[in-house]
């Protein structure tokens, strides 16, 4: 099944929403028969380079809160993946 788990593939068909990667997703249609095509953005280049400048403009004068997954507050994850499923 093209690496990809059977299980995955039936939560997939009970309508599930698995939390998968892009890779896993792009094989997921593969199987289907749909190929995904990537293309640059669209519009002309001064379009481009306008959206890209305002992007960076909010990027640098967000007064929101900005906050990251992990806290500083969080104590460290176990780095054994058997560690983790058993904390």
């Amino acid at each position: 099944m093209a690496e990809v788990s059977p299980r995955l593939v039936s939560e997939v068909e009970r309508n599930g929403r698995p939390h998968v990667s892009l890779a896993t997703v792009l094989r997921l249609l593969a199987l289907v028969g749909v190929a995904v095509t990537l293309h640059p953005e669209a519009g002309d280049d001064d379009e481009v380079v306008a959206r890209r400048a305002r992007a960076e403009h909010r990027r640098r004068h967000w007064t929101g809160w900005q906050g990251t997954l992990a806290t500083q507050e969080d104590p460290p994850a176990p780095a054994a993946p058997a560690d983790r499923l058993a904390s």
